[in-house]
């Protein structure tokens, strides 16, 4: 299975033991290759819906310390990465800044303007709190 591209679902013998007890984990795992070894350490970073510059930025930095201890993540993995995405179904767009490039999920549950008439409507209702309002805001922006 070294080349190979497969999805291990969570009720499979394959899926990580080190992931049960754990909250939120996924119900399906895609794997290109070979999961490492459940005794070595292992990290993943996973974006966010819409990467920021921030998001790409500590990215780099967590991708470039891991590389300082023998984690190689190249452009190479990435465009492979992605093309898996792709293949896959996600909708996957690039957007182009100079010479940087940044990756981020396309499609999502709600469009951007719809996103935004949300915080809108919540930030206009004369009946919820300020302080329930930017906790509803913090939660339609994540």
């Amino acid at each position: 299975m070294s080349d190979s591209t497969y999805i291990i679902s969570r009720n499979s013998d394959m899926y990580p033991a080190r992931f049960e007890g754990l909250s939120n984990m996924p119900e399906e795992l895609y794997v290109m290759g070979v999961l490492p070894d459940e005794n070595a350490p292992a990290v993943a970073i996973v974006g966010a819906r819409m990467c920021s510059r921030y998001g790409h930025n500590i990215a780099f930095t967590f991708g470039k310390k891991l590389a300082e201890h023998g984690v190689n993540a190249d452009r190479k993995t990435l465009y492979q990465d992605i093309a898996e995405l792709k293949k896959f179904g996600l909708d996957i767009l690039t957007s182009q800044d100079g010479r940087n490039y940044y990756y981020f999920l396309g499609s999502r549950d709600f469009e951007l303007a719809e996103l935004k008439l949300l915080v809108d409507s919540v930030q206009s209702s004369k009946f919820i709190s300020e302080h329930k309002s930017r906790e509803l805001i913090r939660k339609i922006e994540s």
